[in-house]
This record gives C-alpha cells, structure tokens and sequence, in this order.
C-alpha cells in the first residue's frame, strides 16, 4: 500500500521490523503490511521532516546564500540564514507548534 504524501519507510516508528521482515530501505514508499501500520516517528524526526509534516518546505538559495522559506504550495516567505533561525521563524512567525 502506498504511504502519505511526502513520507517514507524511515518516517515510521517500525522501519527496524520491516527492514528485517521486508527488506525495506529507509527511502521505500510503500507498505508491505496490511492495513497499512505507518505510524509517524516524530521523536527522531530531522528538521526538514518536521517542517514538512507542518507545510513548510525549506531550501538552499545558493543566489540570497540563506535558506528559503516557503509554503508547500510555493508561497515564499523568508530568507533564514542558518537552521536554527528556520526554526525560530517558523515557531514564532507562522505559529507552528
């Protein structure tokens, strides 16, 4: 079964079981388990999988050398020049949790 949107195997909280069972990679986007038993691993999540999981897509601007903000619908926001203001941008700019 096909996962979420934007997701992958190493988003999930049993990757270790599957890669075991299945053979799976961090990288696959699909379930082999029936229902689907994704679950979302938020403790070891990386930035980007957070601000993905909160609608934000963040890129390198190798013209502004800063990392652009946008929605995931393209709406530009900002310009963070290091991650740590991406992420305090978009806690207190954007009102993420």
């Amino acid at each position: 079964m096909g996962l979420p949107d934007s997701v992958h195997c190493g988003d999930c909280v049993h990757i270790a079981r599957c890669k075991a069972i299945y053979g799976h990679t961090e990288s696959d986007i699909y379930c082999d388990w029936f229902p689907r038993r994704f679950v979302l691993n938020t403790a070891n999540e990386t930035h980007k999988q957070r601000w993905r999981r909160l609608g934000w897509h963040v890129e390198w601007s190798d013209k502004e050398r800063a990392y652009r903000v946008t929605t995931i619908v393209g709406l530009h926001l900002a310009y963070c020049k290091t991650i740590t203001d991406v992420d305090e941008w978009i806690v207190t700019k954007a009102g993420a949790e």
